[in-house]
């Protein structure tokens, strides 16, 4: 099985937030060779931007080290996924990070693993898996 890793799937990996444990379980999957996990590199760099903000340079470095050791490849963006973001993006009015990891799971026949209700703007056109809500006082 081929899934996607949106940015707020890594955050609440990182964090130990709701759907953690569902993240930890697709790791394990890929450690074993029983899940390929995918991520767009504009997804990547929406995780290290994130840290830089709340925690700064030096967070962000340890842990981009860290994420770098878990079992699931970056991809870089070309013109192809740039360009099927740009239509999923209009089409189907969600931010454009999250366009791009859309983007991603069509290209790979994959499932994205979000913790971000906007994909469920996407209608069925890509298959979504969210995570749990956080609890109340809590940013998504």
């Amino acid at each position: 099985m081929t899934y996607v890793l949106d940015a707020s799937a890594i955050l609440r990996y990182i964090d130990n937030e709701p759907g953690a444990s569902e993240v930890e379980k697709l790791l394990k999957k890929a450690r074993v060779g029983d899940a390929l996990l995918l991520m767009s590199a504009v997804n990547w760099g929406e995780v290290l931007f994130v840290v830089l903000k709340a925690h700064g340079v030096d967070a962000m470095n340890k842990i981009e080290s860290s994420l770098r050791s878990l079992p699931f490849q970056v991809l870089a963006v070309d013109h192809v996924t740039a360009r099927e973001a740009a239509e999923i993006r209009f089409r189907f009015k969600i931010p454009y990070a999250d366009a791009f990891a859309a983007a991603v799971a069509r290209q790979n026949q994959a499932t994205v693993i979000t913790a971000d209700h906007d994909f469920t703007l996407l209608r069925g056109a890509v298959k979504v898996q969210l995570l749990p809500t956080k609890g109340k006082g809590q940013t998504p």
